[in-house]
């Protein structure tokens, strides 16, 4: 009796393993799919963003074509044509984003789709990051568009004064340091080493946290996070990601 209770309950125990595993590897699998459609959704948005960028390119390389065919129609006396020009090129202008320099071009389009219509919380920013790097487009719109939507985020939900995002890019021999800081109400919590989001649909949110250390681990840089004074800061490391340098 005893040899068949003991077995029962070794039974009963491997039973329970399995099923905890088998549950873990649902929700893991749960989990995958969602960060998988987040990803595919933040990549549709940054090609949108690229080609938002080219179009602003092409709209300033023309300029001085939309120039002289204003000149030459005041010149004939169109006045009417004249004005129609200039409302199409308004609008043209209209839809472009905010410039906001950072040094490299595709961060300017995501610094101003974040920022450019935002009047109560400013970013700024402070130093540039290099041009020509090994760093991809799209990566480059998801380490910074995923660092500055987080700290806008953050910085609305604080009811104190100073609302404003602070970049900092500075540069040491072959390295490029970031520090993002922002104000923020609450220290951000943890949960398996992993950033927990404040937003209501836990299940899928909490994924640009992810993204960030995926990319900085892709290009093997450095991450860490420091919560003071109502403060969260982000500092990054990357080496040797000029290509310029290398």
């Amino acid at each position: 009796m005893l040899g068949i209770s003991v077995s029962s309950i070794i039974f009963l125990i491997v039973c329970f393993i399995n099923l905890k595993s088998v549950h873990e590897r649902e929700i893991y699998k749960e989990k995958s799919k969602s960060y998988k459609e987040y990803v595919k959704k933040q990549e549709a948005y940054y090609k949108e963003l690229l080609q938002k960028e080219k179009s602003t390119r092409q709209f300033r390389h023309d300029m001085l074509n939309h120039i002289s065919c204003l000149q030459i129609y005041l010149e004939e006396g169109e006045i009417n044509r004249a004005k129609e020009y200039l409302r199409e090129m308004a609008g043209t202008t209209q839809s472009l984003s905010k410039k906001i320099i950072t040094g490299h071009n595709t961060i300017d389009i995501v610094a101003a789709d974040v920022f450019g219509a935002e009047k109560e919380i400013t970013l700024r920013w402070m130093g540039k990051f290099p041009q020509h790097t090994n760093i991809s487009d799209m990566d480059l719109c998801s380490l910074f568009s995923n660092l500055l939507k987080n700290a806008l985020e953050a910085t609305k939900n604080y009811e104190g004064d100073g609302k404003e995002v602070i970049v900092q890019i500075k540069k040491y021999s072959s390295s490029y340091f970031i520090l993002v800081k922002n104000p923020c109400k609450n220290k951000p919590e943890k949960m398996e080493n992993k950033f927990i989001t404040s937003k209501n649909d836990k299940e899928n949110h909490g994924f640009g946290m992810l993204n960030i250390e995926q990319i900085i681990k892709k290009y093997k840089g450095t991450i860490q996070y420091e919560y003071k004074n109502n403060f969260f800061m982000i500092r990054i490391g990357l080496e040797n990601i000029s290509i310029e340098e290398s």
